[in-house]
């Protein structure tokens, strides 16, 4: 199992990526909608399969990119 951090450059946030040799989770999601994109883009990038996002907390620096995350990846 490997655990990577995703920093965000501009929002100073950061997301997890938890996983082993085929699958990734992601923890958290970012804030800006550019730093989500470039979060799913490392994750197609990988070519692992997505098991789960978690979302740690309610604070919207955690949440915000959901969206975006999800509509950019395939």
């Amino acid at each position: 199992m490997t655990v990577t951090r995703f920093a965000a450059p501009t929002a100073s946030v950061n997301s997890w990526l938890v996983s082993d040799d085929t699958s990734v989770i992601v923890v958290d999601v970012l804030r800006s909608s550019a730093e989500a994109a470039e979060l799913a883009d490392a994750v197609a990038a990988s070519g692992k399969q997505l098991l789960a996002v978690v979302v740690t907390h309610g604070h919207p620096d955690h949440y915000i990119g959901l969206r975006t995350f999800a509509e950019t990846l395939p």
